[in-house]
């Protein structure tokens, strides 16, 4: 069995326990979306005022654990990258989600040197395929694009 929150913006704090009670009774796998845009991101804080990301929501409901799967989190607050690897949790990258919703891409070689497991997945939600040669080739583009980032003070660095 696996027990899905969808995301935090869908979920109440009854919910995300009584969810987090259920995958402890069964030992059952967690699949989620996290910091997956800014948008989220920003309304995921309002919800949750008392936590400072969406992993520390996550692990204080008992859904951040192995083996816990975590859709996109490109936009990861600084410590929850080590909050994941405490906890044994891992990232599913979806490339091609992010280019289009995100808005984004995931430092993978980055969180898997600082230990941080990383798998590769789709969103068919966000993208326009399921296939994962079309995520495996996504994913060489993403990671080349992490270096045409703008150096600071480019006439490029628009907000």
């Amino acid at each position: 069995p696996v027990v899905t929150p969808r995301f935090l913006p869908t979920c109440t704090p009854e919910l995300l326990r009584g969810l987090g009670k259920l995958a402890e009774k069964y030992g059952a796998m967690i699949q989620s979306h996290m910091s997956e845009s800014c948008d989220e991101v920003a309304f995921s804080r309002a919800l949750f005022p008392e936590h400072p990301s969406d992993a520390h929501v996550f692990a204080s409901y008992g859904l951040l654990r192995a083996p816990a799967v975590m859709g996109h989190c490109v936009h990861l607050m600084p410590g929850e990258e080590e909050l994941l690897r405490r906890h044994g949790a891992a990232i599913a990258h979806c490339p091609l989600s992010n280019f289009f919703f995100a808005k984004e891409t995931l430092p993978v070689k980055e969180l898997v040197l600082r230990g941080v497991k990383v798998g590769l997945g789709t969103d068919v939600a966000g993208g326009y395929s399921p296939s994962m040669l079309v995520a495996m080739r996504t994913a060489v583009l993403a990671s080349k694009t992490l270096q045409f980032r703008r150096a600071p003070g480019c006439a490029f660095n628009v907000v």
